[in-house]
């Protein structure tokens, strides 16, 4: 009775309102056998971001969340648009949590480290499939 009630918390946070099909998520990763996450500085973007590691056939398989939590409008230093400085961002938007919470819905798919971007996902199915074509199936699938 347990595992059907978790099942039905996971398939509500996970379903795309607009299309019902099951949207990728931190509790679906870890469910399927990714590590929990983890934070780190993206260069490129210049904010902070969290990944997910799984062990693939030879390689890591890191999944991070397009964040949405620094605005781009913050204005601390006049009218314009300013980038956040790092150190701000870590007293406010940095914390594991917010960046699980607060993305797009796109799940940006890299091998072995950061900088080697494979793809862009944001549905489940999308996942199984990139990890049946690894030969890295996952937990459950």
């Amino acid at each position: 009775m347990a595992d059907d009630n978790k099942q039905q918390e996971l398939t509500k946070t996970t379903t795309n309102a607009f299309d019902g099909y099951a949207v990728l998520c931190a509790d679906f990763l870890i469910s399927k056998g990714f590590s929990k996450a983890v934070r780190w500085f993206d260069k490129r973007w210049e904010q902070y971001r969290v990944y997910y590691k799984i062990e693939g056939y030879d390689c890591d398989i890191l999944l991070s969340p397009c964040p949405q939590v620094v605005p781009n409008n913050w204005n601390a230093y006049g009218d314009g648009i300013h980038l956040m400085p790092p150190e701000i961002q870590v007293d406010e938007f940095s914390d594991i949590e917010m960046l699980e919470k607060h993305h797009t819905g796109d799940w940006h798919v890299y091998v072995n480290k950061v900088e080697n971007h494979l793809t862009t996902l944001n549905e489940c199915s999308e996942l199984i499939e990139l990890m049946r074509v690894c030969r890295c199936p996952l937990i459950g699938t």
